[in-house]
């Protein structure tokens, strides 16, 4: 909702099928943003943006929402441009990691 307030297209996603589905259908998106914890383990997000890679390509701006870093996550870095936000995650936090990987000026 923050997002969508600050003027972003926001699409949601209730599972890693559906944002899938959703990111190729919509392959001009941003960012993508996901909740490690949410719905399954990090190996399932982290095999959700391998998904997305292979469809879309490397090179993907991603925001992960975690508690822990595991070395799956910290692999996504050689073919993402992460970003780490850990829980709980502020509305000025997670609206800077986005405006810093589409390159916007950031105030604080």
């Amino acid at each position: 909702m923050v997002l969508a307030a600050e003027g972003f297209v926001v699409t949601t996603a209730a599972s890693h099928a559906e944002a899938l589905r959703a990111a190729c259908e919509s392959p001009g998106f941003d960012v993508f943003i996901s909740d490690c914890g949410y719905g399954g383990s990090a190996a399932t997000s982290v095999q959700l943006i391998d998904a997305l890679c292979a469809q879309l390509g490397t090179g993907l701006a991603v925001i992960l929402l975690t508690w822990e870093i595991t070395p799956e996550i910290d692999a996504l870095e050689r073919q993402v441009r992460l970003r780490l936000a850990s829980k709980p995650v502020y509305a000025e936090r997670l609206l800077a990691l986005v405006r810093e990987l589409l390159g916007e000026p950031t105030l604080y």
